[in-house]
């Protein structure tokens, strides 16, 4: 039996309606609590923060009295800008959990895809929160903390086309198959387990890309369920599948600079934590799942209700 994910997209069927665009849900939701004062630099700061190799990563950092964190703008629903501009998704609620726990102030600096390992070498970020998957080679690069939660790959897809990727069978069955994948290496190696073999590639670094006029031609986009399942609340005409039988999953997990095992070790202790006080299940209800994420509606009084006064 295929597997085709709705995600977000169908627990937010209820609380969509005619008085909403397609994406007010997504692009409406705030953080549940901002809990410590943070900058968000959308271009890279001119400064960056003296690095002592000679001292332990922590202590410095607690030292600076903030807490670094490496984004990508475009990591729905882990780190994203909604309609009103403000950063949100899961990660960075995370990344305020822990900057309040340890008494710091946030810094959000945006992240080169190219060059995640060298950034995080050269101190120019503490720590990246931004649904990063973990790779082989991405490992050997950089050091991750224990993974904190795990994605299952998929294709998003018109409505239309479901049928033909409900099953490996029915991929491998079609020809003239244009697919466009995500530019790390692993994705395109598991693609290609999926794909028949004279099927067309297109590689994408931002899935905003696979929306554009000059993609229309392209069948589907290879990504996880619960990364598709957010776009297609910005694009409701896209539809999640889940190739059966055997889902491939992937673990997602924040990396720090390689080398440095005291502060993974630390932040690893704090993401068990996280895990056993509920505080990972309840962003994972509401930024994955999407629950009790619906627009805020305006009181009901009867000057706007009943006498239509004000809107």
């Amino acid at each position: 039996m295929a597997l085709t994910i709705g995600g977000m997209r169908f627990l937010f069927t209820a609380v969509l309606n005619q008085n909403y665009d397609r994406d007010q849900v997504i692009t409406g939701m705030h953080l549940l609590r901002e809990r410590v004062p943070a900058t968000v630099y959308r271009d890279p700061p001119q400064s960056t923060r003296p690095d002592d190799p000679a001292r332990p990563r922590l202590e410095q950092i607690l030292e600076a009295g903030a807490l670094r964190v490496g984004y990508f703008p475009d990591s729905l629903p882990y780190a994203y800008f909604n309609r009103e501009e403000e950063l949100v998704g899961f990660d960075v609620e995370m990344a305020h959990i822990l900057a309040e726990e340890l008494g710091l102030e946030l810094e959000f600096v945006p992240m080169d895809r190219t060059r995640v390992s060298e950034q995080l070498q050269d101190a120019y970020c503490d720590i990246l929160m931004s649904g990063y998957p973990v790779t082989t080679r991405r490992a050997a690069a950089m050091t991750y903390l224990e993974p904190y939660a795990h994605e299952t790959f998929a294709f998003l897809v018109r409505d239309h086309r479901r049928a033909d990727f409900t099953t490996r069978e029915s991929i491998l069955a079609q020809t003239q198959l244009r697919v466009a994948i995500p530019g790390f290496a692993y994705a395109r190696e598991i693609s290609e387990s999926l794909l028949p073999g004279n099927a067309e590639v297109r590689l994408v670094n931002d899935p905003a890309d696979f929306f554009n006029e000059d993609m229309a031609g392209v069948d589907a986009l290879f990504m996880t369920a619960e990364r598709g399942s957010a776009w297609s609340l910005l694009y409701p005409q896209f539809s999640v599948v889940v190739p059966q039988p055997d889902p491939i999953r992937i673990p997602i997990a924040y990396p720090v600079a390689h080398g440095d095992r005291a502060l993974a070790d630390f932040l690893t202790k704090w993401i068990a934590l996280k895990k056993s006080d509920g505080t990972l299940d309840a962003f994972y209800d509401y930024w994955i799942l999407g629950r009790n994420a619906e627009p805020k509606k305006p009181r009901w009084s009867i000057v706007r209700n009943v006498l239509g006064w004000v809107d």
